[in-house]
């Protein structure tokens, strides 16, 4: 309890005493600011010098110093100890940055779309799933076609006659090479001919199989379906490359342009920060929300980005010449935003300023200090709490407002 005691004694004298080992004689004259004190006992308070009454060890000489109720004091060690960091202000640049909330669609020039090359039915679909993953030249599917089979028959008839008539004046290779062109025009491969002829028999259905690769994002048909030639079977999408989309309101949208530098942020993926440029600004307002769209494309070779994932865009724009304090100098409460200034005497005093553009680490002073003065960079809080416990109010209280153009 002695040792609780004496740090809030401790405490509660920080700043307002002058604690000194002189002492004066049992004559001299009794002045208003001098008490004596023990170090063991700090609830003793007496005026004149002599022993603790409770422990009966040497009380000590305290002085306590007449200053501004609305100002603090610390001492050199105890700056040390609470990390407070006074600097002196200073013109330098800031630069007014913006972030905006994002999200990651998919790059529509990286979507692909599989079709049917010809009319027939859908016997057997290999994938039927969103999201699953078509390698190039993996079988998707395998269809019958009454004009597939036409066609090769027709390719089958011409390699008989080749074989049969090589020496004759009919041109039956010609012949054979058109109803080749033919079913390679119709989605069939060099290794799927060679085995028709090699077999001389045609399938009831055909394999096809992938020109594409890419993650599946719409499936069009199913099996049993039947499809007319050049309608669209699967839509797919690599991922090599993404889209992160912004909406912006139209105040917000001044002063952005194409090519901007921008840094992309993801929620999911906080050691990830991708610089960039906006490369789309849409020239109209989207008809159900009213803002404008703001898009950047991402390379994502390594695909750690996907779609759907939210993200933000951090917009810089020209430097000023500013007083500029570090972001938590200020403390921006509903009443106001203050700070901590140190005085020629060394002592803190709480300041109201007026704020101008900030960004993530920065922020502009545009009234209530001058270049030259020294303010709190670290700290501030600390002394704000202080001057809390041991003035009982707000340093906001005795504030004159009424010229603080805020």
């Amino acid at each position: 309890m002695k040792y609780i005691a004496s740090v809030i004694l401790f405490s509660f004298l920080s700043g307002i005493v002058q604690i000194s080992c002189k002492t004066k004689g049992a004559g001299d004259s009794i002045e208003e600011n001098i008490f004596y004190t023990c170090s063991m006992d700090p609830q003793v308070m007496e005026k004149k010098p002599g022993k603790c009454p409770i422990c009966k060890m040497e009380l000590t000489r305290v002085e306590v110093r007449k200053e501004n109720k609305n100002t603090l004091r610390f001492s050199d060690s105890q700056l040390k100890l609470a990390n407070i960091v006074v600097d002196t202000i200073k013109l330098i640049s800031l630069v007014d940055e913006k972030r905006y909330t994002a999200k990651v669609v998919l790059d529509e020039n990286e979507t692909s779309v599989i079709s049917a090359r010809l009319m027939g039915r859908i016997d057997k679909l290999k994938f039927k799933s969103t999201g699953e993953y078509i390698k190039q030249g993996d079988l998707i599917y395998e269809m019958y076609s009454e004009e597939l089979s036409a066609a090769q028959k027709d390719y089958l008839i011409a390699n008989q006659r080749v074989a049969q008539f090589r020496d004759k004046a009919i041109d039956y290779i010609q012949l054979l090479q058109s109803a080749k062109q033919k079913l390679l025009l119709w989605g069939m491969n060099e290794a799927q001919i060679e085995k028709l002829a090699k077999e001389n028999k045609v399938p009831i259905v055909t394999p096809f199989f992938s020109p594409e690769h890419g993650y599946i994002i719409e499936v069009l048909a199913k099996e049993g379906d039947y499809v007319a030639q050049g309608q669209s079977l699967f839509k797919i999408n690599s991922l090599k490359s993404v889209w992160i989309e912004a909406q912006l309101y139209s105040s917000e949208i001044k002063g952005i342009h194409e090519n901007q530098e921008a840094i992309v942020e993801f929620e999911a993926l906080p050691s990830i920060a991708k610089r960039s440029k906006i490369d789309f600004i849409s020239p109209e307002l989207q008809q159900e929300s009213k803002v404008n769209l703001v898009r950047i494309q991402l390379s994502n070779e390594d695909l750690a980005i996907v779609p759907g994932m939210l993200s933000s865009i951090l917009l810089s724009s020209a430097q000023k010449q500013a007083i500029v304090l570090p972001i938590d100098a200020v403390l921006q409460e509903a009443q106001g935003n203050t700070v901590w200034v140190q005085n020629a005497d060394s002592t803190f005093e709480s300041r109201m300023v007026v704020v101008g553009i900030q960004n993530s680490r920065q922020i502009e002073v545009k009234e209530g200090l001058r270049v030259g003065e020294r303010v709190v960079i670290s700290g501030a809080y600390l002394i704000n709490s202080e001057y809390h416990l041991k003035k009982g109010a707000s340093p906001m209280e005795g504030h004159d407002m009424k010229d603080m153009k805020m």
